[in-house]
């Protein structure tokens, strides 16, 4: 019931949370909050968004590279859809769990093989996290004091935030490269599913996937120019994403109390440890954690709370709702056109 569900039920977690968030937001001082919404400049939102369509484009050439570096061919268009898809879905789960498995789906609905799309898919996730956590780092540590003086257990949120997406990249390592782990899995788990027919040469076809797909993650992961060059890529991809808020400050026509590149370094860094944290939100799309962070960390560059509410209500707009809606649109337009192609094949 749930699983048939799921994504309804997350759908409406989200409307409800959101809704609540909204109410309790703007129901203070509404008029003059929508006041500043509806006087809010158009040229930086579209800016924003800009942003997170870049977010997009940059991850599907991420995709496509590490594809080619394994010698397997994949379009950019295909690449690209899936990025929005997996986006969206990622939106869409609990602690964005839900991206990288319809990510593999849909790879695998394009022509790849399952284990070439996990390793794309994890690969592509690693490397992502590496950057992560050194574009925060970086940040935190250039910025610690001022962090520190205005936000409440700053050490204790980014130890967290740091430490909980470490240990994600152990255990995808760990489960892309260990064979002990894939032979834990098929000796002491799936080798006792003895109701499954043809056992013997199912385990024979896994063990042979697993070696495939271990074999094809170390090729890329070992390529050291390639590697570099997704993480920079990567890093280029975070700090034009996490520029949204300064560009949705900008469409508020904030005053700015020092020069525009010391805001502009500020809300980067607000931004990404922000990201860093609410990645582990338990509730579909970090719904009122997203927030409530927000708000916490950028208080510091809004001169009041009606224009921090208003500006974190176009941030999680630009950011999140944004991508729900793209994205829905996508994948239902793109599951819509597989079905039918699919129906075609089986009719000839």
């Amino acid at each position: 019931m749930f699983k048939k569900y799921k994504n309804l039920i997350y759908f409406l977690i989200i409307s409800l949370v959101t809704f609540v968030v909204i109410f309790f937001s703007v129901k203070d001082d509404f008029h003059a909050k929508l006041q500043l919404l509806l006087a809010a400049n158009p040229f930086w939102i579209i800016i924003a968004l800009t942003c997170v369509l870049i977010w997009w484009v940059s991850e599907a050439y991420v995709m496509c590279l590490i594809a080619q570096t394994n010698r397997n061919h994949y379009r950019f268009t295909d690449s690209l859809l899936t990025a929005i898809i997996g986006q969206f879905y990622s939106a869409l789960t609990p602690m964005a769990s839900g991206g990288q498995v319809f990510q593999i789906f849909y790879m695998r609905q394009q022509g790849l093989k399952t284990q070439d799309g996990v390793m794309i898919t994890l690969l592509n996730l690693s490397l992502y996290i590496v950057a992560l956590m050194i574009f925060c780092a970086f940040f935190a540590l250039t910025k610690f004091q001022m962090f520190a003086s205005m936000i409440p257990n700053f050490y204790f949120w980014f130890t967290i935030g740091l430490i909980s997406n470490f240990a994600v990249y152990i255990l995808l390592v760990l489960l892309s490269t260990s064979p002990k782990i894939h032979q834990f899995v098929i000796n002491k788990i799936i080798r006792k599913l003895t109701f499954i027919k043809d056992l013997p040469n199912k385990l024979a076809a896994l063990e042979q996937t697993l070696t495939e797909f271990r074999v094809s993650f170390q090729t890329v992961n070992n390529n050291k120019l390639v590697f570099f060059r997704i993480l920079l890529i990567n890093l280029l991809r975070l700090f034009i994403f996490h520029a949204i808020p300064f560009f949705i400050m900008m469409s508020l026509q904030i005053p700015l109390t020092t020069s525009w590149q010391t805001v502009f370094i500020d809300s980067i860094a607000a931004s990404a440890i922000v990201a860093l944290i609410v990645a582990f939100v338990p509730l579909p799309g970090g719904s009122g954690g997203a927030e409530f962070i927000f708000t916490l960390f950028f208080l510091f560059l809004f001169p009041n709370e009606k224009t921090l509410i208003v500006g974190m209500l176009l941030w999680r707009t630009s950011t999140f709702f944004f991508t729900l809606f793209v994205g829905g649109t996508v994948t239902f337009t793109y599951t819509a056109w597989l079905n039918r192609l699919n129906q075609q094949l089986k009719s000839q």
